[in-house]
């Protein structure tokens, strides 16, 4: 029997009319749900996997902006990047890296035991925006549990599916209906703080949780050592959504996905701020990529109502923001006018029992002030540090 399955096994895998990518190696992102609307974010692949974590990354150096000399420090505020790739490898050869690849996706989806499937047409995926695009799944059923089949292919004139992942959502009860909730909220989930080889325990650990959806505060990955440009920039995605914790969770658990600082350009960044150490990569680029790689639409503060009892506001602390840099005032503002009334008014709107605001910063200080003595320590992304005489 183990000769004839191998026998089996070796035929498939040589077959010529097999469709040869794309691929889904970064998974899918099901996020944005409320009532009766999702979306489910999709990137096709070069590659049926990434690239192993035996492969190196690789390394940068700085040189002062004025005088050209090194700088012996890890990111100094002024200096000029230096990057330098691993002999023989490039920005799609290097550890985590998943080339992206055209082709065409679909969505299918039913409610579980209904026995009606419903599609989305086929959809290109677009190289300006890294192999990605984002279904909206509009007119879905209240409290209802969905399948989800996500296909791809290389042509829409071939039947021949490359690859399939199977997922699942559940949608919102509406403000009228109780139902127990319960849900999961995290930060801080850099590259390096992976914890085992398939990526982060934590992943699998919330799963058990059985959670309604999740929510991520902000530095989901961290630009600031080696996102030089954005093609780097995009790598940082790459690596960490192709990790198969990463993979397994996401394509089960729908998000909401909230960025911060380092999740646009560096550390306690504000729109247009330049920084010399991050090379050609900007803000606006960060702007850019962000959008690309999670599912949600391009206002970035939202609020979801799940029941009767609980409605959470998801805020944005970097678009809007003014200069750290700027004298504390009325003037200065973390949220921006029309999002800080926005959020006034639908707070006061809401006749939910749970009113839970998530935001990626705190609101006002007292944050480490310019003024610190440790030049390392001398921020002030919180604005209001300082007490009005």
């Amino acid at each position: 029997m183990k000769v004839f399955s191998s026998l089996i096994l070796a035929l498939i895998v040589s077959f010529p009319c097999l469709a040869q990518g794309p691929y889904l190696a970064t998974g899918i992102k099901i996020g944005e749900v409320q009532q009766h609307e999702a979306r489910i974010w999709v990137r096709l692949t070069h590659n049926e996997a990434r690239v192993g974590n035996d492969v190196p990354m690789p390394s940068v150096k700085y040189f002062d902006t004025h005088t050209g000399e090194p700088i012996n420090a890890r990111r100094p505020k002024h200096g000029r990047p230096e990057l330098t790739f691993p002999p023989g490898l490039d920005v799609t050869s290097i550890q985590g890296a998943v080339p992206g690849a055209d082709g065409f996706v679909r969505i299918q989806y039913s409610v579980e035991g209904s026995g009606e499937t419903k599609s989305t047409k086929w959809q290109a995926v677009k190289a300006d925006d890294d192999f990605t695009t984002v279904f909206r799944l509009e007119n879905l059923i209240p409290n209802s549990r969905y399948k989800i089949w996500v296909e791809c292919k290389n042509s829409l004139s071939t039947e021949n599916v490359s690859d399939l992942m199977k997922g699942s959502l559940e949608t919102a009860p509406t403000a009228e209906q109780v139902s127990p909730v319960s849900f999961v909220v995290t930060t801080g989930t850099g590259y390096m703080d992976k914890d085992l080889d398939e990526g982060f325990k934590i992943y699998d650990q919330m799963l058990d949780l059985d959670p309604s959806f999740f929510v991520h505060t902000g530095d989901i990955l961290y630009y600031d050592d080696l996102a030089k440009n954005m093609a780097l920039a995009r790598w940082h995605w790459q690596r960490t959504y192709s990790l198969p914790t990463n993979v397994n969770f996401h394509r089960q658990v729908y998000s909401y996905f909230i960025k911060d600082d380092h999740d646009v350009l560096v550390n306690d960044c504000w729109p247009s701020m330049e920084v010399p150490m991050m090379g050609d990569f900007t803000f606006e680029q960060g702007l850019k990529i962000y959008l690309e790689q999670v599912p949600m639409a391009k206002k970035n503060y939202r609020t979801v109502r799940w029941g009767k009892d609980l409605q959470v506001w998801m805020v944005e602390g970097r678009d809007y923001r003014s200069k750290n840099t700027m004298d504390d005032g009325s003037n200065k503002t973390i949220w921006g006018k029309k999002q800080m009334a926005w959020f006034k008014r639908t707070v006061k709107a809401s006749d939910a029992t749970f009113k839970i605001l998530i935001s990626p910063t705190p609101i006002v200080g007292p944050d480490r002030g310019y003024d610190n003595p440790n030049p390392r320590e001398s921020k002030n992304d919180n604005h209001s540090n300082q007490c009005p005489s």
